[in-house]
């Protein structure tokens, strides 16, 4: 399973929620506006909801899907509170996509303060429960060995050797390391598998599956080579990172 069709998977699974959750968001949104009206959530009909009523929808669907793509960089993880976060905003931008054409072309039943109330809560518990289920379920996919990116690193030294024991630490992240390229073998990475020279790197990509490459080298006595590195693997479609603080800055994809 190559990492296209992967983030393929996962992008269908992220639309699947957003699409549930808006849809069950709507409906709490709508019956909440009809209770208001004394009647019940069997009373609402299709013919209920004009033309200006079913465009906004549709738009706050599409709207509501902002901010919301899972995180694939290199902790592939995010906390509760960005969960949460992003959630409020989708919800918010959601909201304001529906209710403001039915303010200003009156649609009585999609701007009522029980709608709004109703759906804009709804959407945001949805979302952030999808979202934290989602990640727990890769996360526990990841520590059975599913669900991996296989990754190369470029360097050696202290550096590679701490981003190793990150990886090795943290399977929840996802990432599986299958050796390193550099031009001199250094001591704290020789459990890798040294895969050639750095001058070697476009033939190692052509040969190896790779779906990640992790930068390790000194910036200012390598500046050239990582310009090269970072050129060959966005030739080929792979995504690169330059580990600053490890696990917390994602430079190029």
């Amino acid at each position: 399973m190559n990492i296209t069709f992967r983030r393929r998977v996962a992008a269908l699974s992220d639309h699947a929620i957003d699409a549930s959750t808006f849809a069950l968001a709507v409906v709490v949104g709508v019956y909440i506006a009809q209770f208001e009206k004394a009647a019940f959530l069997s009373s609402v009909r299709a013919t209920e909801l004009g033309l200006v009523d079913v465009l906004a929808i549709t738009a706050g669907l599409f709207a509501s899907t902002r901010f919301g793509s899972m995180p694939i960089g290199l902790r592939r993880l995010e906390t509760s509170l960005a969960h949460l976060w992003i959630a409020a905003r989708q919800a918010a931008v959601a909201t304001a996509t529906i209710t403001l054409p039915s303010i200003v072309f009156g649609s009585p039943l999609l701007s009522s303060q029980g709608f709004v109330l109703g759906f804009a809560s709804t959407l945001i518990v949805l979302r952030f429960v999808g979202r934290i289920a989602h990640q727990d379920v890769m996360v526990w996919l990841r520590r059975r060995g599913r669900n991996l990116r296989i990754s190369l690193i470029v360097g050696s030294g202290p550096r590679a050797a701490r981003l190793v024991r990150d990886i090795e630490q943290h399977p929840e992240y996802g990432y599986l390391v299958c050796g390193f390229v550099d031009d001199r073998v250094h001591h704290p990475v020789k459990q890798l598998e040294h895969l050639g020279k750095i001058d070697e790197l476009p033939r190692i990509l052509h040969e190896t599956r790779i779906d990640e490459v992790f930068v390790t080298l000194p910036v200012r006595s390598h500046y050239d080579q990582i310009l090269r590195a970072i050129k060959l693997c966005e030739e080929q479609g792979i995504a690169v990172h330059l580990p600053g603080n490890f696990f917390q800055l994602e430079i190029a994809r």
